[in-house]
């Protein structure tokens, strides 16, 4: 019997590529921005389930939410939300920081969360360059 060839960098490399993409398209489709309200919300997703959703209202929130990998810390406010605190190794979500627009996304992988802002009037452009 023949032994199965082993991974080569340039396998690992696509394999890698091919994973960010589709991870990217998870996030862009879970996250749907409804275009008809003018109320800015939070949608909290774990593991692709909508646990929550929530307005952005004069009154701050913070929310602790655990799973089997960890824990988030999520504030919720009137400037929009950001991840406090949180027992990932890499700290990405913590440090994304404070979203506020329609369409932004915070997100957690290693606890397979996503924080989806949504809703409010539609900006005309998302970033302008010289």
């Amino acid at each position: 019997m023949r032994k199965p060839a082993a991974l080569k960098k340039g396998d690992v490399i696509i394999i890698a590529v091919l994973l960010l993409a589709s991870l990217s398209w998870l996030a862009a489709s879970v996250c749907r921005n409804n275009r008809n309200t003018h109320e800015l919300s939070v949608e909290i997703y774990q593991d692709g389930q909508l646990l929550q959703t929530l307005a952005l209202t004069d009154s701050e929130q913070i929310l602790r939410l655990e799973s089997a990998a960890g824990y988030n810390v999520l504030q919720i406010g009137p400037q929009g939300a950001r991840i406090l605190e949180a027992d990932c190794h890499n700290q990405d979500c913590v440090h994304t920081g404070l979203q506020n627009q329609p369409g932004s996304i915070i997100a957690c992988l290693p606890h397979r969360l996503l924080v989806c802002i949504n809703g409010g009037k539609e900006a005309e452009f998302d970033a302008i360059t010289r």
